[in-house]
């Protein structure tokens, strides 16, 4: 027969005195000799008093006893969390500055600088004149300079006259009177059309008294090159600077669109050394820029591009346009600019058939001083098409604002990042927009920024990790947020469902069905994915399948999600707690939510919630259950997969965890919304109000082939807490819970599996040192308290479940029992149906209560069940109670339990025949609710003084519950001992 263990526990021992002579098998005849008589049930109840010395002879001796005064030692359970690594971010080396090459004084009043003529000026002085400005003269002028060349002089043509250059003359040819020609034949050439040549002239704005010079459509240079106080008219034109540093400086001012800056080739030929573009000024035109070449050919050294005031832009790049290899590093500096850009890629472009290569390093600092620019268009720190061989380091901060909705990826868009065996740092992001004054960007480590998905085929592979530190603003006017947040992959992926749905077919063997996932994914990555959300308003106004520690794709590596910074809460420091030393993830003495380091996962559209909440806080408060709940916040996990998904779209080799420092978000997981993951979650809260905290994953379409925890160091959650799923599909290995301390309104126990829908193939355990837990769940009441699963249905733990509520530790006085009736059940929940726990007799349901003198009295409130669910599936064969309350006055646990009981008469287990309650107040079990179902073997152990008595051994059927009478002695009201309580077949 299936048995079903229930019972009710009411704490409630009235002090207990032994003498070593002692043995329990003269209990009977104490009775019978009348040394032992009953008494009332209220004077059993009443306070009362233990003096040092008594008329019993028998407890005198007792009383002599050893009897322990401190404490139980603490040995509580707690689960690492995983070290936040540093961002060991490193700049770009800058490009040649264009106050370092180029004749640097001025020319206005040296001799020949009059309107209508060419000049040519060697080291500032007037060497050659020409006494009309046209294109024929400027080839004159260069192939004088050409003929005397001098390697070692600052040469500058002076163009006093607006002049067309024909394609010769900007022509790619070594025989003099070309640009290209000046190649090893001068230290550098500066263009200048401006008699007064000021030298502090305002960038991106034509000079007063420019001329004007109009390009053709490619132009190439030979040496290193500035412009300055020059008008430029070109449109769709491109400057091949060839390997040669490259300068635009404050006054020059290009006016068209379309134009492009290289500073490699045209792709024709490859460039040795380095290439350098310094841009400090524009002008009214749009510019793109690109430290490489424009269709092929390689480089056999480093690519710089550093822009410190620019107007509009097109692309900047690092790299090439399309095709090519860079032997070295790519780098790019972007420090001012306003106006618009379009698109942004540290690495290069690339096409399809022409992706680029970067065999080196590729740095990215856009760190805007400059108030006014303006971002249209997607970032990618990596390259549209291309292959990183090294690491990508992107900043991304400083003034600014998105033009509505952008995207920013850390990696690639397609191709390849790090080298295969490689576990560097593949991808480094630190990036802050808090500073915006407008719009948002999704944000992806890697790839895919979205919020609502796409059905992009891209292919992307990243070996090595992901370190994404980032930064926003609340989302009010004047500010910028946050779209979509993913550590790899984001939902631009949401629909690349190549991989395996989670299914019974992967339990068989999940590794051959990851290895299927690998081979057949579009997005992988070969390492961790960590990101610290460390303040802002994330994921607002969106579909909740965006804010992931993973995202989409095949991750083989750890992914991690941390949000906010406690240090900054109401009350936060930089201490710790619960083993927690960092005090930006556990402070040890916040009262909220708040401050500079608060994140929002989701908001009401206009931020006014999340920038109220950031600068005034919010106190956690257990009688308001809707904080996180009534601020249409969104969601949070650690993994990835979308909240309807198959599972499909998202396999993980490796563990996933979500730590929770300083926010407030809805509904919040370790794993992920969907997919398939072998290895483990975590989901910690430090101190974050959500509505729901769990350890595992959400939806049906979810899988773990591990284990699962959450564990609640600090903060609030209203509706439930579980180490579990709450709708997830199979659980391979156990699910943990463990509360140190916070404000818990929500059920608590080991899993919700809603609709029954959860199977665990582990143990389900649940810890509890501390925490408020005075007020009921937002829904789902009564409260639960169980070890097991919540809900009615048919799910399944096939191992062990057991509740520890241990208030010995640190944090017990923090220990709050609810005021309204609460059910603590060692099993599944208190009155749920259909659940099955365990998979035959040998497992078992296991409920440990620890106090102390301190924290007795906390569980006055208490009913508690072994097993308190009405299910008729309970496969467990024993029930394992233990209740140790070294030092503490048991007496007055439960107490006000006792005045419930209706029945005034039980079967007495030592003698017959019925006798009345009144002599039955030491401990009463309540089995089972469901009286239908007995028990057939009971064993009571008492251990007092270091040594344990068998008190009582039952073995026959009884029904609903039993009392029996231990000690009635007046006296005894402060027994220090523990008892030990075992049920089974």
């Amino acid at each position: 027969m299936q048995r079903k263990y229930k019972f009710k526990l009411v704490t409630f021992i009235m002090l207990l005195a032994l003498v070593p002579s002692m043995n329990l098998g003269t209990i009977p005849q104490d009775f019978n000799s009348g040394r032992v008589t009953s008494t009332s049930l209220g004077k059993m109840l009443s306070p009362q008093e233990v003096g040092a010395t008594t008329s019993n002879t028998h407890m005198s001796s007792m009383l002599k006893s050893v009897v322990p005064t401190g404490s139980v030692d603490f040995e509580g359970t707690t689960i690492p969390q995983p070290s936040r690594p540093a961002l060991n971010m490193k700049l770009p080396t800058e490009a040649t500055n264009g106050t370092s090459f180029g004749y640097q004084s001025s020319i206005a009043g040296l001799t020949g600088i009059t309107a209508g003529q060419i000049e040519v000026i060697k080291n500032g002085v007037p060497v050659q004149n020409y006494t009309s400005v046209t294109d024929s003269n400027v080839q004159t002028a260069l192939q004088y300079i050409y003929s005397n060349a001098d390697s070692s002089s600052d040469f500058v043509l002076f163009i006093e006259g607006n002049v067309t250059l024909s394609s010769t003359t900007m022509s790619n040819t070594t025989t003099g009177g070309t640009f290209a020609s000046l190649n090893g034949k001068v230290k550098s050439i500066t263009i200048i059309a401006n008699t007064t040549d000021s030298l502090v002239s305002s960038p991106n704005v034509a000079a007063s008294g420019n001329y004007t010079i109009t390009t053709p459509t490619n132009n190439y240079f030979g040496a290193s090159t500035a412009f300055r106080n020059v008008n430029v008219a070109a449109v769709n034109d491109n400057f091949y600077a060839q390997g040669n540093p490259i300068a635009f400086m404050p006054g020059s001012n290009f006016t068209g669109t379309g134009i492009s800056v290289y500073g490699g080739s045209d792709g024709t030929s490859s460039v040795m050394g380095d290439t350098n573009i310094y841009v400090g000024s524009t002008g009214t035109g749009t510019m793109s820029f690109y430290g490489g070449n424009s269709a092929g050919g390689n480089i056999s050294g480093n690519t710089h591009v550093s822009i410190i005031n620019a107007s509009g832009l097109g692309t900047v790049t690092g790299g090439n346009a399309s095709g090519g290899i860079i032997s070295g590093d790519t780098n790019v500096s972007v420090t001012g600019f306003t106006g618009n850009i379009a698109s942004m890629y540290g690495a290069g472009v690339g096409t399809s058939a022409n992706p680029v290569t970067v065999n080196g390093n590729v740095y990215n600092n856009w760190d805007y001083t400059i108030s006014g620019a303006s971002y249209n268009g997607t970032y990618y720190g990596g390259a549209g098409y291309g292959t990183i061989k090294g690491t990508i380091y992107n900043t991304f901060k400083g003034l600014g604002s998105y033009n509505g909705e952008e995207m920013y990826n850390g990696g690639v868009q397609n191709g390849t990042v790090g080298v295969s065996g490689v576990t560097n740092s593949a991808i480094v992001n630190d990036y802050d927009t808090s500073k915006f004054t407008g719009g948002y960007a999704n944000f992806a480590g890697i790839a895919g920024a979205n919020n609502a998905g796409g059905s992009n085929s891209n292919s992307v592979t990243v070996y090595g990790n992901v370190i994404n530190y980032t930064k926003t603003g609340y989302g009010t006017s004047g500010t910028s947020f946050m779209g979509g947040a993913a550590g790899a992959y984001g939902a631009d992926y949401l629909y690349n469902t190549k991989m395996p749905a989670s299914g019974t077919a992967n339990d068989v063997n999940p590794t051959a069905a990851a290895s299927t996932a690998e081979s057949s994914a579009s997005e992988k990555l070969y390492g961790n994915a960590y990101t610290w959300l460390r303040s802002g308003l994330v994921g607002a106004g969106y579909d909740y399948n965006i804010v992931l520690g993973g995202g989409y794709g095949f991750i083989k590596g750890n992914t991690i999600m941390e949000v906010g910074d406690a240090s900054t809460a109401p009350g936060g420091n930089t201490s710790g707690e619960n083993g927690v030393t960092d005090g930006s993830r556990s402070s040890s003495t916040r009262t909220g939510i708040g401050g500079s380091g608060f994140v929002v996962i989701g908001d009401q559209g206009d931020g006014s919630l999340a920038s109220t909440e950031a600068a005034n806080g919010v106190n956690y408060n257990g009688n308001n259950t809707n904080i996180a709940n009534s601020y249409y916040l969104n969601d949070i996990v650690g993994g990835g997969g979308n909240d309807a998904g198959n599972g499909s779209n998202y396999w993980q080799v490796g563990d996933s965890y979500l730590i929770q420092n300083n926010s407030a978000a809805r509904w919040t997981y370790g794993a992920g919304w969907s997919g398939n993951q072998i290895g483990n979650s975590y989901n910690f809260n430090n101190g974050a109000v959500t509505d729901t905290l769990e350890g595992g994953m959400y939806g049906s379409g979810g899988t773990v082939y591990g284990n699962t925890s959450a564990q609640f160091n600090n903060g609030q959650t209203d509706w439930f807490l579980s180490g579990g799923a709450w709708n997830g599909r199979y659980i391979s290995g156990n699910m943990t819970t463990i509360v140190n301390n916070g404000v818990i309104p929500a059920n608590t126990g080991g899993n919700y599996a809603l609709a029954g829908n959860n199977v665990t193939g582990g143990d389900s355990s649940v810890y509890i040192y501390g925490g408020d837990f005075s007020n009921a769940p937002r829904q789902d009441g009564p409260k639960t308290v169980c070890g097991g699963n919540f809900n009615s249905g048919n799910s399944v733990v096939y191992g062990n479940s057991s509740l520890t509520l241990d208030l010995t530790g640190p944090n017990g006085n923090t220990f709050q029992f609810p005021s309204q009736n609460t059910y603590l059940s060692a099993g599944p929940g208190y009155n749920k149906t259909g659940v099955q726990s365990g998979t035959d007799a040998k497992n078992t349901i296991n409920l440990t209560i620890k106090a102390n003198a301190n924290t007795a009295t906390k569980l006055s409130s208490a009913t508690i069940y072994g097993d308190g669910s009405n299910s008729t599936n309970i496969k467990a064969g024993t029930i394992n109670m233990l209740i140790d309350a070294d030092g503490a006055t048991v007496g007055e646990v439960g107490r006000y339990r006792l005045v419930h009981i209706t029945v005034t008469g039980l079967h007495h287990p030592l003698r017959e025949p019925y006798v009345p309650l009144s002599e039955y107040t030491a401990l009463l079990l309540f089995v089972r609710k469901n009286s239908l179902v007995f028990m057939n073997h009971v064993t009571m152990t008492m251990k007092a003084y270091n040594k344990s008595f068998t008190l009582f051994r039952y073995h026959c059927h009884f029904p609903f519950f039993f009392a029996f009478k231990i000690f009635d002695l007046i006296d005894m009201v402060n027994f220090i001992g523990s008892i030990f309580i075992r049920c089974s077949t």
